[in-house]
Parts: C-alpha cells; structure tokens; sequence
C-alpha cells in the first residue's frame, strides 16, 4: 500500500482529519492537501465532509473496500513471516557422516528436546565418502551443522569440538599370545588415566605378528596404521569390502580375529566390552579433531549454539566414561 492510500486509511479509521492527523504525526493541513490531490486523481469525492464524524460517499466506500483488502492481506502476509521466524528458530537441521554421528546426535537431541519440548530437529545421517554431498546443503542452507574431520574450508567455519586419540584395540586373547598383555590397558584405565606412562607404545614391532584389519587406503584409520606398523603387509589379513560402516570391524575383533586402530571415542559402542584391550601410541601425532562445520554467512540459530555446547559436554562425557550410550 502507498504511503497515500494509507493515511487516507487512517483518516477512515479515525472518521476525523485531525484525529487522522495527530495519529500519523503531520499537521492537518498537509493531510487535507493530500486527500484532496488523491481525490482529484481518483475523480471523485471519498468522504462526505459535511457530516460529523466523516463518512464516507458511495464511490468512496468502494475505495475504502479496495483499501481494506490490501491492509487485509499485508497484515496477514506479516503474520505468515512472523510465523515462518518463529519456527526457523525452533528449527535445526544436523548432518554427519562420521561414525560418531550415529551415536552423538541422538544423546544430544535427546537434551535438547527436554529443554525444547517444540523444536523440530532434521536429522542427514549418510554413509561414509559423501561429504561433498553435505557441503553442498550446507551451502543451500538446507543443512544448519555437518560433524566432519575437515578443518573448513573458504566457505565454512569450522568450529573444534573434540580431540580424539588413536589406539590399538585387540581381544585380550590376541594380546596374549604374542605376549602383550603386560603392555596393555583396560578401558576404565585409559579414562581414568590410572595406568603407567611405561605401558605407552614407542616400539611397534611388538605387533609384527598381530594381524589387523584393513579400512582402505583413503581411509585415516589405515594411514595411521601405515605409519605406526611401516604397513608391513603381512600385518594386514582382513579386508571386509564395501563396508564404509566401522561396526564390522569392531564385531570381528570383538571375538578375536583381529586388531583395530580405534579413536578413544569409540570406546562406550558395545563392541568394546571387557574382552577388549588397549594399547596407547606414546607419540601425539597419533590424533584428529571433530568439528562443526557451519556456513560462514548463516543466519543465527540459537538452537544451534545450544546443539554444540550439549555435543560438547556429551563428548567429554564419553571420553572419561561418564556417559555410555
């Protein structure tokens, strides 16, 4: 609606020139200046002057009725925006790839519902070796937050969440026969931090009888094999093909066929149970970090500052053995 129509709107509303006046905050003058040029525009008289309070003429009612709709139709048109404002807040949108989201996400949802009882929560959990695929709907906007080992590129901020630590994970039976158990550590030891700085592994050829499984050359469990074991070929004996899930990995060492390099946050998956021991690297190299990424130019969300300050606490969790999912 024009800035006219809309005080001679006003000046129906109010059945009154100076009342009219007063309200939009201009001099009554200028006011009956301007009905009167959208008058003579029109052709004809709006309102009948010589009643009190104004009314309007025939033709005048026929305008204001015009008028009336398009106010109709602003108001509700606001109201829509107002709504689909409201709603983009209570809204979040969480992709990952990364084994860690499968379990991650849903301890942090499950927080962020009894804070929120309405937010709605859109969960992308893809298989492994799409990423591209998420940074493309993160810069669609279709994606608020995507877990990933990137560390961000030009179009995304990647904020740091949680280190992660590799270990060597094996059967005790395994470690037993080549005479590693001495060497090694229980899961409740490594969170508590209680075990000796002497069992830490300087000397890998202590498993060059072990074998392990292989993830695929891509893949940063295998290149951090590869540079603890020299990739001594021999020492790679099971290839489970067309898995980009880590899970079967985990099941055959859990009943002892084989050893795994795993990060510390994997540690509370069921596969890891009292059967399962560890060594540590004593070198630091031996780590990645998890990050969010978010778009650099998004929108702010306050559910999504919320999402990763619980995805924060909730990984801490998990690494001291707080928390098992």
């Amino acid at each position: 609606m024009e800035l006219t129509e809309k005080y001679i709107y006003k000046i129906y509303e109010e059945k009154s020139i100076s009342s009219a006046a007063k309200k939009l905050f201009i001099t009554q003058p200028a006011l009956s200046t301007m009905l009167a040029k959208q008058e003579k525009r029109l052709g004809f008289k709006i309102f009948d002057r010589s009643t009190s309070p104004l009314s309007l003429t025939e033709k005048g009612r026929i305008y204001i009725e015009h008028l009336h709709d398009i106010v109709e139709s602003e108001l509700q048109m606001h109201q829509k925006i107002k709504q689909l404002s409201e709603t983009a807040l209570k809204t979040l949108s969480v992709g990952g790839s990364v084994q860690l989201t499968y379990h991650l996400v849903p301890e942090v949802c499950k927080e962020l519902y009894l804070r929120h009882p309405d937010i709605t929560i859109n969960i992308d959990m893809g298989n492994t070796h799409i990423n591209e695929k998420f940074y493309e709907k993160l810069k669609k906007h279709t994606l608020d937050v995507v877990l990933s080992y990137s560390e961000g590129t030009k179009d995304f901020d990647a904020v740091p969440v949680i280190k992660e630590n590799f270990l060597i994970a094996m059967h005790k039976n395994i470690a037993e026969e080549n005479k590693l158990m001495h060497l090694s550590v229980t899961k409740q030891e490594f969170y508590d931090k209680s075990y000796s700085k002497d069992k830490e592994i300087s000397d890998f050829s202590l498993f060059k009888n072990v074998h392990f499984f292989y993830y695929g050359s891509s893949n940063v469990k295998q290149k951090v094999l590869k540079e603890l074991l020299e990739d001594t070929p021999k020492l790679v004996k099971y290839n489970i093909y067309n898995s980009k899930n880590i899970i079967p990995h985990y099941c055959f060492m859990r009943i002892g066929m084989g050893a795994n390099i795993v990060p510390d946050t994997h540690l509370f998956l069921p596969e890891f149970d009292d059967n399962i021991v560890y060594f540590v690297p004593k070198s630091e190299r031996f780590t990645r970090t998890l990050y969010f990424l978010m778009s650099k130019n998004r929108s702010e969300n306050p559910m999504l500052n919320e999402f990763i300050e619980i995805a924060k606490g909730t990984l801490n969790d998990i690494k001291q053995g707080k928390i098992i999912l």
